[in-house]
Order: structure tokens, then C-alpha cells, then sequence
């Protein structure tokens, strides 16, 4: 299973003690799992030995011909978009302004998040994710006492839960050292971080002087689920951006190898120097004779019509079942209405809906281990009190926007028309900023805006807004 259920059960059993027997047999376990997320990861930096078009040979007679390896880098435009939309734009964290401790919790998450560069994290998990299919995070308390998290491989980690991918009991890290010859395993359980070194993962020994607790009061090792599949955005067209890599080398291989033509004598059959001489001057002398002889091209009809549309279909298949928007489309340059954006977009929105949650789980747990070690310092935290909130990175219509804000308005709060304008990222932050302005300037003359109404002195207009 890719939550390892029965090694949780293994355990609990133990009580959350490992042995080199299990960890080994666990990592035995895992190692499909490390090659094909290894090896997408290699794709998408279009490394030579994980792009099955640059690795392609040909046999026999076949070598002899021109091979190009003409790479499309597909993969990497379906992550990085996907990427972008979601992550360009930071996610927002907000904490509910009712719950016991608000003041000293947003501070702490405010820290935590700039001391961590959180932003770029998310952008990193949701990259690595969409390759692989899964990533890992790791909390731990730095040499300060500060609590920080970083990324893990995903061919290095190993989560292991009972329930769901975000909700681990355990976990291990495993990977060479820069030491010849040696391995290292990081395991987690709830309360202890447990070291084993050796020469391989089969043969290794627990180093007690490396164990020590890890200051939380949950397993810190935890996992960001691409889908419940743990499938990355690529496995499912990979055969497709082949056969694209493919199609496209052979055709450019056929322009090059035969020039789009061969010179046929009829009748007459030419020597090595006559040929020679044909070549550095262009021309061919042929006496005459009664034998027939004929001297003409034979030109090869490549239709690129039929190409264009090979092509054309497997790249439509590539963005259809990758669920993948080709924001280069003449469409995305002209001015399109707010509900066509939104269906252009749909398939992307749905399958970054669907990370959307899954990440919100992990970032949940993520504040659910970080919240025990704040918990243990005194301030109360609870992570439940926890909403993040996504806003998509495309180019608003903020006209479009605001005239359905206007609309909205007449027949809902205004809470629910200022949601719609991209440009307000926190409501409740702009309400008060609104009820802030009708202290200090009361209500503003929309016919007049040189001057501005004084709440202390109705009468004086308080000035020009030049002075």
C-alpha cells in the first residue's frame, strides 16, 4: 500500500520502536516506488537517461541513417503551469480572530512563515508533487530553538499511516551519506528521532548517540499527496509526449537524410568519378545513344498536411488527458468574458482543485506538529482554527469584477460582493479598512474628489488632496 498499513501495525506492536529487520524490508519495499519518482524527476530536468527519446539507437542497417533526438519538453510545461497557477499567488493563512490566543498565534505563524520562506515551500511541494506524485516535509527544531520545516525526495521518504498520506504515524528518511560505502535511516515516531547507520540498508545498526527525542508531540515527517494515487501529472501521457518526440525526429531525420529527393539514371549507370564530378560541378554529361538512357528527379512527397495533423492530434491528447491549458492559444489574447475563462480553465481548475485539498491536509498537519511545540512554550494553539486560502494566478477583469461586486451588492452582504474582486485577498481586512476610512473621512463625494470631508468639521472641506 502507499500509506505501508502494515508496517504501522508492525509498530504499534513494538511500540513504535523500529528494528534494522523492518526498516530494512521496509525500504525493500519502497524501491519501486524511489525509481519512479526518481526517474520522473530526471525527466522533468530532461536528463538524457530518463528521456526514452535522446536514449534511442538504432540497429543494423538502420544506424546507418540519420537519428535526431528532438525532445518536446511537454512534461515540464504541464508542472511548471500548473505550478504557477496555483502557487504563484502566495496562499494565505488566517486564523480565526474568536479563538483563545489570536494575537500571539498570528504572530507565531507570521514568523514561522517568513522564517521559512513558506511560500516558496508550497511552490517547491506542488512542483515536486506534480512530478512525482507525492512529496515530503520534515519539522524539526534548528540550533536557535526555532521551528522550521524543509522539503524531502520523494525517493528518500517513506510515510507510514493507517488512515490517509497527510496523517502519518511514522516515517523514515533514508539515503548514502557523503562518507564511501555508507547509509543512513532517519525514522520518526511520535516522540524520537532514532538514527541507523551501515554499509548498505540491509546491515544497519542503531547509533544511540544520535537518537534523541524530536521536541513534537507527533510524528514530523510528513507527506503531500499529488492525488490518492500518488500519480504525477505526466504518467498518464508519457507514451503520447513519446510519440510526439518521435514523430517529430523521424520527420526531421527524412528532410535531412534524403534532402527530399534522389537523383534516378535509367539505363545508365554511372562510375565513382562521373558521380564525383556531378557533385562539385552540378552538372552530368550523358552522351547520346539509342539505348534510352534518362536522367530525372525522384522527389519525395513528405505532406506535411497529414504531419501537421498527427502532431496536432497527439498534442491535443497530451493537454486533454493531462488535463493541461495551452495558455499560448490566440484566445488567451483577446478579451474573453469572465464565465469563457472559466471553462477554458476548467480542466486545469479541476485537478488543481483537487491538490488544493490535498495540500491544505498536509499544510493542517504540518501547523498540527509545529502548534504542539508552540503548545509546549505556553501559548495556546490550536491548528484546527486554520483556513488557507488559494487565489489563482490568472489575469483578472477587474472592470468585469467590480461590476458584478456592484451587482452583488443589491442583493447580497457586502462581504459576499467584495469576495469577488481578485484585487481584495482578505475581506474582513478590507471592511475594516472601509469602516476606518468612514471615521476618518466620512462618507466620500464621489462628484467631488479635490477635496475630503472632515469628520471633526463637516463644513471644512480639509483641503485640496494636491496640498
Amino acid at each position: 500500500m502507499s500509506t505501508f498499513y502494515k508496517y504501522a501495525e508492525i509498530l504499534d506492536a513494538a511500540n513504535g520502536v523500529p528494528t534494522p529487520e523492518v526498516l530494512a524490508e521496509i525500504i525493500a519495499d519502497h524501491m519501486d516506488m524511489n525509481t519512479r519518482t526518481a526517474e520522473n524527476y530526471g525527466r522533468y530536468k530532461q536528463e538524457k537517461e530518463h528521456t526514452p527519446i535522446l536514449t534511442r539507437e538504432f540497429e543494423g542497417e538502420a544506424a546507418k541513417k540519420i537519428n535526431n533526438k528532438l525532445s518536446n519538453d511537454y512534461f515540464g510545461e504541464i508542472v511548471d503551469t500548473k505550478v504557477g497557477y496555483m502557487f504563484g499567488m502566495p496562499v494565505g493563512i488566517q486564523y480565526d480572530k474568536d479563538a483563545p490566543g489570536y494575537a500571539t498565534a498570528i504572530k507565531a505563524i507570521e514568523r514561522f512563515r517568513k522564517i521559512n520562506n513558506l511560500d516558496d515551500l508550497n511552490a517547491e511541494w506542488c512542483k515536486f508533487s506534480s512530478i512525482s506524485g507525492y512529496d515530503a516535509g520534515l519539522c524539526y527544531i534548528d540550533k536557535e530553538g526555532k521551528e522550521r520545516v524543509m522539503r524531502i525526495d520523494p525517493w528518500e521518504a517513506i510515510v507510514i499511516s493507517k488512515t490517509t498520506f497527510t496523517e502519518p504515524e511514522y516515517g523514515l528518511v533514508y539515503y548514502p551519506t557523503w562518507e564511501e560505502n555508507k547509509v543512513c535511516v532517519e525514522f520518526y515516531n511520535a516522540k524520537t528521532k532514532y538514527i541507523f547507520e551501515g554499509a548498505d540498508f540491509s546491515n544497519l545498526i542503531l547509533n544511540t548517540e544520535k537518537t534523541k527525542p524530536h521536541m513534537f508531540n507527533y510524528c514530523p515527517l510528513f507527506g503531500i499527496p499529488n492525488n490518492e494515487e500518488l500519480q504525477g501529472d505526466g504518467d498518464k501521457v508519457f507514451t503520447l509526449i513519446d510519440g510526439f518526440d518521435r514523430a517529430m525526429s523521424d520527420m526531421n531525420s527524412e528532410i535531412e537524410q534524403f534532402r527530399l529527393a534522389y537523383m534516378i539514371f535509367i539505363g545508365y549507370e554511372p562510375d565513382e568519378e562521373t558521380l564525383a564530378l556531378m557533385m562539385r560541378t552540378g552538372a552530368l554529361y550523358i552522351p547520346t545513344s539509342e539505348d534510352g538512357e534518362k536522367i530525372e528527379w525522384l522527389t519525395k512527397d513528405l505532406n506535411p498536411a497529414y504531419i501537421d495533423s498527427h502532431l496536432d492530434r497527439l498534442e491535443a491528447l497530451i493537454q486533454r488527458f493531462a488535463k493541461h491549458i495551452n495558455f499560448t492559444d490566440a484566445a488567451f489574447g483577446s478579451q474573453i468574458t469572465g464565465p469563457a475563462m472559466r471553462y477554458k480553465l476548467f480542466a486545469l481548475e479541476t485537478k488543481s482543485k483537487y491538490f488544493e485539498r490535498k495540500h491544505e491536509a498536509a499544510m493542517l498537519y504540518m501547523f498540527k506538529v509545529i502548534g504542539s511545540a508552540w503548545q509546549t512554550k505556553g501559548f495556546p494553539f490550536d491548528y484546527a482554527m486554520i483556513d488557507c486560502i488559494y487565489t489563482r494566478n490568472i489575469p483578472a477583469n477587474l472592470l468585469d469584477e467590480a461590476q458584478t461586486a456592484t451587482a452583488l451588492s443589491a442583493i447580497a452582504s457586502k462581504r459576499t460582493a467584495l469576495s469577488v474582486v481578485s484585487v481584495i485577498n482578505d475581506v474582513d481586512e478590507e471592511l475594516r479598512r472601509m469602516e476606518d476610512e468612514k471615521e476618518i473621512y466620512g462618507e466620500l463625494d464621489l462628484d467631488n474628489l479635490n477635496t475630503i470631508p472632515n469628520k471633526d468639521n463637516p463644513e471644512n472641506a480639509g483641503g485640496d488632496l494636491d496640498d
